[in-house]
């Protein structure tokens, strides 16, 4: 237990000397530019706004897929070789970038 506390104390530690330190460097980075940091920070925020959500690509392929396990439910049994086509023909398809353009007989 000790040892776990004096981890988190050091980070606790590391973190608040980040904090204090981090003006001094975004000052030292941009001094020689003519970029002034709210203009930095607010397209810091547009592009970690921009990464919450997944693309619409791999939503699609996962809702895909299970769909496709729901009708295998609903018709057959459920088989293990049946997933696992599922599983192959959405990383095939995810990396070319093909739903919906592979005819499946």
């Amino acid at each position: 237990m000790h040892v776990t506390g004096q981890f988190l104390l050091n980070n606790y530690q590391q973190a608040l000397e980040i904090l204090h330190d981090m003006p001094v460097h975004i000052d030292t980075l941009t001094s020689g530019c003519n970029v002034p940091n709210t203009k930095w920070l607010e397209d810091e925020h547009k592009y970690l706004h921009s990464k919450q959500s997944e693309p619409e690509h791999d939503v699609l392929g996962v809702e895909y897929v299970e769909l496709l396990a729901k009708y295998n439910a609903a018709q057959f049994v459920e088989s293990p070789f049946f997933l696992s086509f599922c599983c192959s023909l959405y990383l095939s398809c995810n990396s070319t970038g093909a739903f919906g353009r592979i005819p499946i007989n």
